[in-house]
């Protein structure tokens, strides 16, 4: 929906924030298998907290 409303440079670093954060979710996916078993307790996150 926001890309429609973007210009092309604009387009192309919004579909890079994206493809980077699909990759680093699967790379935590990854990860997780070393966790030891243990669930992940996800909870919402206020990205300008961090």
């Amino acid at each position: 929906l926001l890309e429609s409303s973007l210009g092309e440079e604009d387009r192309a670093l919004s579909r890079m924030i994206v493809e980077e954060s699909d990759r680093v979710a699967a790379l935590l996916d990854r990860m997780e298998g070393f966790a030891g078993g243990a669930r992940l307790v996800l909870s919402p996150v206020n990205i300008h907290e961090i």
